[in-house]
């Protein structure tokens, strides 16, 4: 699930972003994928391969561990949830050590915390009322999209974030594309959150997966340049 930063105001702020993280529950998300098959990626720019995980995830456990954050209320999270494999083992019946465990559903993701995800949410500007969520004093509509015809397991989980973010409280519209559409909106950021590959990672040299998030590559938005479609852009 990928957000178009380049869109603003509330898209291009880290607390709602983290604010529908915290809303999703990814035992469910998972389990409407492939039944619960697969290693989860705590790291967005990383396909968590086992190489992936051994060499990036792995070494970075105690920083996502301790990672915190600023609830806007004087209180804080710390979200990464550990408990996940155990979680998805029991969910599917699936035995094993811990580290096998590990191995077949990742070291970890976020919490599913809606009290959280509110805090977040309010944080970033929205307003919580009896009719629904509201931003600069208008309703608010997020709107999913996924590809139709490609992207299986992106189209899955859009389909099942759909339906978690509008029990969550959150009015959503969602829509399919064909790849000829996807292939000038993602690279434009004409969308707004959406289901697809935004890099690679399946090799040992990643250069080529990540060479795109140079944010010296980014087109404003209607653009297409040679970075990505997200508009992620960090000085660094």
């Amino acid at each position: 699930l990928v957000f178009s930063q380049g869109q603003g105001a509330p898209y291009d702020n880290a607390d709602f972003r983290w604010g529908i993280t915290l809303a999703l529950n990814i035992v469910d998300l998972s389990m409407n994928i492939f039944s619960g098959a697969g290693r989860a990626a705590p790291i967005p720019l990383l396909n968590n391969t086992s190489y992936l995980q051994e060499q990036y995830t792995k070494p970075m456990l105690e920083w996502l561990e301790n990672f915190e954050l600023d609830l806007g209320d004087g209180t804080t999270i710390k979200p990464f949830d550990t408990g996940y494999a155990a979680r998805m083992a029991e969910k599917t019946g699936v035995e094993g050590t811990e580290e096998e465990l590990q191995e077949l559903f990742g070291v970890g993701w976020w919490k599913h915390d809606p009290e959280a995800a509110e805090k977040l949410l309010i944080k970033a500007g929205l307003e919580k009322k009896d009719d629904g969520w509201y931003f600069d004093g208008k309703p608010f509509t997020l709107e999913l999209s996924y590809l139709a015809d490609t992207e299986w397991q992106a189209g899955r989980t859009v389909q099942a974030a759909y339906n978690q973010l509008t029990a969550f409280g959150l009015k959503c519209n969602i829509t399919s594309k064909s790849q000829a559409t996807w292939d000038v909106d993602g690279g434009t950021g004409n969308y707004y959150l959406a289901g697809y590959w935004p890099s690679g990672g399946i090799t040992t040299d990643l250069y080529s997966a990540l060479s795109g998030f140079d944010n010296q590559l980014l087109k404003p938005l209607g653009e297409t340049g040679s970075g990505q479609g997200c508009r992620w852009d960090n000085q660094q």
